[in-house]
């Protein structure tokens, strides 16, 4: 048992470079700022809002478990076309931009992501040499004033800070942790001095700082072509809490389900840790757009998320994987909003991405989506704090759910 937990362990450690529908529309028609047309959507920033995670309804063992299950595997998979990587206007860029991501509303409304995977709010080559354009000038900042410029922006929904954190480093070491350590005499990432100083004083202010100074430079971008205060919304989103507390995670710490059935593997101090980690992440969010708001003179909406996927949050009880589902309505019931750590995303020819673990999946894209919604409804947009329906299985035409916003 311990050599299938090291071995696995060699596998989480490679997929575990994590960072953190109407059809999306990325043609662009020039009308300018003044035009009367409704004009279009524009996400920036990482991958919650890029969407990352989208190709999956769902997690499923069926192709990679014994006894496979190939119609539950199916029925999650949306499709290798599920990331349109819109514009790929930086060599060597990968981005992981999904159809399902929040910012495809529809209806008198076009829509652009240009938000990238495990972007921060600088521009930056990653771990593994790929561009990763941040929300800065030569990154997103200047994709966004070419859109200002041939189409009119009405809104901008921004998801950044997770990777100024370090969250895929922290969500490493965890995991790590998890897979090298038996449960008896676990070795905890929240013990980790170089976990635990992503959230030091210090470093807070500092990626509160940067956070306030991207939020900024949009709005100095959109003034610079011509846009009044007043012309566009700028809307910044928090960022839902993936785990559930421990005593509420369905599988054991102590052998092997969290990480071959749940693709969860988190020891039990660990995840919720993580929930406060998630918390100062969350406030530093808000109150860098408070700062940039403050300074700059624009209102900026906030969404709050943190209990968004309460209920179905990953490996959370009450939750079911595909295969312990029926059909396509029991899934969307009770199937999990964010995307598992699928170990067999190392092997060639694997339909798994390494960016996805600890996402928001398709299903769960499509809550962000409804609670992005509720807050801009037809061009006014509100902040608001949104948390999980009453019924998860009471979704509309669009597949969205009735999420609870509470306008602030």
């Amino acid at each position: 048992m311990r050599a299938v937990r090291v071995l696995a362990g060699g596998l989480a450690l490679l997929v575990m470079v994590v960072s953190c529908s109407s059809e999306p529309s990325g043609t662009r028609a020039a009308s300018g700022s003044n035009s009367s047309e409704p004009g279009v959507l524009v996400s920036m920033g990482d991958s919650y809002i890029a969407g990352t995670g989208g190709r999956w309804k769902g997690n499923s063992n069926g192709a990679t478990n014994l006894p496979l299950n190939l119609d539950a595997f199916r029925r999650t998979d949306t499709g290798d076309n599920a990331y349109d990587n819109y514009g790929l206007s930086f060599p060597g860029e990968e981005c992981f931009r999904s159809r399902s991501a929040a910012v495809h509303l529809g209806g008198q409304f076009s829509s652009i992501n240009i938000a990238c995977s495990n972007a921060r709010t600088y521009s930056r080559m990653d771990e593994e040499k790929k561009y990763k354009p941040g929300i800065d000038a030569g990154g997103q900042v200047d994709e966004l004033a070419k859109i200002a410029v041939d189409q009119r922006v009405a809104l901008v929904a921004v998801s950044i800070g997770a990777n100024n954190f370090r969250f895929g480093p922290v969500i490493q070491a965890c995991v790590t942790s998890f897979l090298t350590s038996l449960s008896a005499s676990p070795k905890l990432c929240s013990q980790n001095p170089d976990v635990l100083a992503t959230i030091e004083p210090a470093g807070v202010a500092q990626v509160r700082s940067e956070i306030a100074e991207a939020l900024s430079a949009i709005i100095t971008a959109m003034r610079a072509a011509g846009y009044a205060d007043g012309d566009w919304q700028l809307v910044s989103h928090t960022y839902p809490n993936p785990l559930p507390s421990a005593s509420k995670m369905r599988h054991p710490q102590a052998g092997l389900s969290r990480q071959v059935v749940g693709g969860c593997p988190f020891y039990d101090a660990d995840i919720d840790w993580l929930s406060g980690w998630m918390d100062i992440l969350n406030a530093t969010v808000l109150d860098a757009a408070n700062d940039a708001s403050s300074t700059m003179g624009k209102n900026i909406v906030t969404l709050e998320m943190g209990g968004l996927f309460e209920g179905r949050r990953l490996c959370e009880k009450g939750t079911r994987l595909a295969e312990e589902t029926s059909d396509e309505a029991e899934l969307v019931t009770f199937g999990e909003r964010v995307a598992q750590i699928n170990l067999t995303s190392v092997a060639p020819g694997s339909p798994y991405k390494m960016s996805e673990g600890v996402h928001p999946d398709q299903l769960g894209q499509l809550a962000i989506r409804a609670c992005l919604r509720n807050a801009f409804g037809e061009g006014s947009a509100r902040s608001g704090v949104c948390g999980p329906p009453s019924n998860w299985a009471a979704v509309d035409s669009r597949g969205e759910p009735g999420v609870i916003f509470t306008p602030k």
